[in-house]
């Protein structure tokens, strides 16, 4: 079985104080990245110094990119696809961890399936770096439809072929999500690797940062079924179908969010 060389982009802004753990949880994979690109979103803390200090003992070659201008997730991690050379592009977000067998298992059930070009796993949400241990986890197939209806990946959970044409959109509200479905319709079904891999900061909605921002959220993934039915890849029923479907777990959330929920895996 050909097992694929990985790249891992992370993108980073103001993330001086999460950036040393996500960037050990990479050093630290039983199966390491043949690289690690950190992309600076125009940082004003000293994220970019702590990472320059960090690379000069890695034994993975990291890479440093800067930008001048602050343009989001979607652009940024974009900017650290542009330049990476492994034949898979991993996700990793500056404040999360992986499971130390992530890229390993990850990496072999995308070998075991050539035809997939997108893979993701499931995640919990907690800041701790105690991880379960993973004996031989099972695989399954998740087709667009099944997406249109629910996000199943977290970004930090993604793994995708470097050389797909898709990219992020511009922008930090639910680019990550329309992606997943621009790949899933042009590539067919996602492989999901069905164990707890990441540790994820924030919880799916009501969160600090941009989980919050549950309003600019909802318009950005109603606006991306319609993108979708514009580029020919779902019906007109199935969006308004599904827009009916965010638009319920929207207010659900509006109403839940003084009490945020807490799923502990996905």
């Amino acid at each position: 079985m050909n097992v694929p060389t990985v790249s891992v982009v992370i993108p980073m802004h103001n993330s001086s104080t999460t950036i040393e753990r996500a960037l050990r949880s990479v050093v630290e994979q039983t199966r390491p990245p043949s690289e690690i690109i950190a992309v600076d979103d125009a940082s004003t803390d000293d994220t970019c110094a702590l990472v320059e200090k960090i690379s000069a003992t890695s034994p993975i070659p990291l890479k440093l990119l800067r930008l001048h201008e602050n343009l989001g997730a979607g652009t940024t991690r974009n900017e650290g696809w542009r330049v990476a050379t492994g034949e898979l592009i991993a996700f990793l977000d500056a404040d999360d961890a992986w499971h130390p067998r992530k890229l390993e298992i990850q990496s072999e059930a995308m070998g075991a399936h050539p035809g997939s070009v997108m893979s993701c796993h499931q995640h919990r949400f907690s800041k701790d770096n105690d991880w379960d241990s993973v004996p031989s986890p099972r695989h399954r197939m998740i087709g667009l439809r099944a997406f249109l209806f629910k996000n199943r990946c977290s970004t930090p959970s993604v793994v995708v072929k470097r050389n797909i044409e898709q990219r992020f959109g511009a922008g930090s509200h639910s680019e990550d999500y329309l992606l997943w479905l621009r790949i899933v319709a042009a590539h067919g079904p996602c492989l999901k690797v069905e164990a707890p891999l990441v540790h994820c900061t924030n919880p799916p909605f009501g969160g600090r940062g941009l989980s919050g921002q549950l309003l600019a959220m909802e318009r950005a993934e109603l606006a991306g079924y319609r993108t979708l039915h514009r580029e020919g890849s779902v019906s007109r029923s199935m969006v308004i179908a599904a827009s009916l479907w965010s638009i319920t777990k929207f207010l659900i959330r509006v109403v839940s969010s003084a009490n945020p929920l807490r799923m502990k895996q996905r």
